[in-house]
């Protein structure tokens, strides 16, 4: 067999000859790929939210603002249909790397580049916020032949899984919110030859977005003291800490990266992965952000448990109470990002309802700022922030584009 049959792109961006399992009707829907996790009822406060929770879950999210912030890297989260015999039956999501080129800034013709070679076209539209992939693209060749990309659909036969063939449809369309753009779950994307499918053809992805890469320098390690579900599963406080690798946004400087946040409770669970990446938005050190991140861990009453802090929760036109913001201190190049009890919560998709995951104990992350160009980190002062654009006008209220921070006789770039 010299193509193989439903090939998965996550297996490292190569064309390997390793066996797969086919891809049935079963498993084509979009899965949730959370870990089912027994957590205690009785530790877990329902909180009192005032406000809508927030839609966003990129806490790094970056406005759109012209057809060139969608020029370089962006990340790739699909879901793998690849099953393997010790697997659960689940589609777990995986991220690759992709490039995106743009071809003619004027019509938005944009090239996204896969793997060896391989690269279909695009046209983003941001007077309506889309991005129309055409159907039936040559996008190279292999040793079979002309290799196109092209949509496929999951069959009514139930025992087929999808059907032969390309789909109809002239396109897929997706949708663009800041430089993150999400497709529909209803095509397979593929490469190879419909006309030819005996030979086999590559199995790219269902449920695809692209996200603008975000760049990220490992600053050091740093000692994490975690409270945000440990404490749900154990009934303990501050009884778990480990060393992690903490890293800094390059092109937002005051945003801070945690690897493997929930490895306590992970461990606890039983749960053999590396939970998704924490990130504190300290823009403002006296109210440091969590965006709302998928935790990876469910229960099957609660659902999928996703987790913020009250700050976030509160939005740009509520204030929290002190006591509740987490902040963020620095003593020379000793920095603590400090999240007190009850500021961290829990929200659960089934039941749409929000908890504190700690009542006593605080999330604190403690770390040495070990990378060149730490004192453009802006903490602490008192002196008030203001915003200019790249002309060097003052704005009020800066939003969708690059500004410079200015806080006494500091200033950082940043990006909203």
């Amino acid at each position: 067999m010299k193509k193989l049959y439903t090939f998965a792109f996550a297996s490292a961006m190569v064309l390997s000859a390793s066996a797969v399992r086919p891809v049935t009707a079963s498993n084509l829907a979009k899965i949730p790929k959370a870990h089912d996790v027994e957590l205690n009822a009785e530790m877990l406060e329902k909180a009192s939210l005032k406000s809508k929770l927030p839609t966003a879950h990129k806490a790094a999210s970056r406005a759109t603002g012209t057809i060139d912030d969608f020029e370089g890297a962006f990340e790739w989260l699909y879901f793998n249909l690849q099953q393997d015999a010790d697997k659960d039956g689940y589609a777990d999501e995986v991220s690759e790397p992709v490039n995106f080129v743009i071809e003619d800034a004027a019509t938005g013709k944009v090239k996204v580049e896969l793997f060896d070679g391989f690269y279909f076209n695009g046209t983003i539209d941001l007077d309506n916020n889309t991005m129309t992939i055409p159907n039936m693209q040559l996008v190279g060749e292999d040793e079979d032949g002309d290799v196109y990309f092209y949509l496929k659909e999951a069959s009514d036969n139930p025992f087929l899984g999808y059907d032969n063939g390309a789909s109809d449809a002239e396109s897929t369309v997706g949708t663009i919110s800041g430089t993150t753009i999400t497709f529909s779950d209803d095509y397979i994307w593929t490469l190879g030859d419909p006309d030819n499918e005996e030979v086999g053809w590559y199995f790219l992805a269902i449920g695809n977005e692209f996200m603008k890469g975000i760049e990220w320098e490992v600053i050091g390690k740093g000692e994490f003291l975690e409270n945000i579900m440990y404490y749900a599963l154990t009934e303990q406080n501050n009884t778990r800490s480990f060393m992690t690798d903490v890293a800094i946004c390059e092109d937002l400087p005051n945003y801070f990266r945690v690897t493997n946040p929930l490895k306590a409770s992970y461990a606890v669970a039983g749960i053999n992965a590396t939970s998704p990446d924490l990130i504190f938005d300290a823009t403002d050190p006296d109210n440091v952000l969590v965006g709302l991140t998928e935790s990876g861990l469910s229960t099957s009453k609660l659902g999928y448990f996703y987790y913020m802090n009250e700050g976030y929760a509160a939005g740009e036109d509520e204030t929290i109470e002190p006591e509740l913001a987490c902040t963020l201190k620095r003593a020379g190049n000793q920095y603590t990002i400090t999240c007190p009890p009850q500021s961290l919560l829990l929200y659960t998709t089934l039941t749409q309802q929000v908890f504190w995951c700690s009542t006593s104990g605080s999330t604190i992350l403690s770390f040495k700022y070990q990378a060149a160009g730490m004192d453009q980190i802006v903490v602490n002062e008192d002196e008030p922030v203001e915003y200019y654009n790249l002309q060097g006008i003052r704005v009020a209220n800066p939003s969708n584009g690059v500004y410079i921070r200015r806080q006494g006789n500091e200033a950082t770039k940043v990006r909203f």
